[in-house]
């Protein structure tokens, strides 16, 4: 999230277990690779290299960063919980 919120594509493997794989739309945001395929890693890079796809992907992941917010998580946590003091 760190990277988007700086409006810079994210890539991650797709066995992460951090849950970046689930958040990042292959190609869109960022990109998602086969963990250990040092060709895709490197394809990638190649492809990401160029002034359009940094700009579209980047804002695209900028865009999508704007939803994960510290207040927003805090909200959601809080309401969690309130629901959780509701059903005692």
């Amino acid at each position: 999230m760190s990277a988007r919120g700086h409006g810079l594509r994210d890539s991650c493997d797709n066995e992460s277990k951090h849950g970046a794989s689930e958040l990042i739309r292959d190609g869109e945001e960022g990109y998602v690779l086969e963990r250990h395929e040092v060709g895709e890693l490197a394809e990638k890079v190649r492809i990401s290299l160029s002034a359009d796809k940094k700009a579209t992907m980047g804002g695209r992941a900028a865009i999508k960063a704007d939803g994960f917010t510290v207040a927003k998580h805090f909200a959601a946590l809080l309401g969690l919980y309130q629901e959780i003091m509701d059903l005692k």
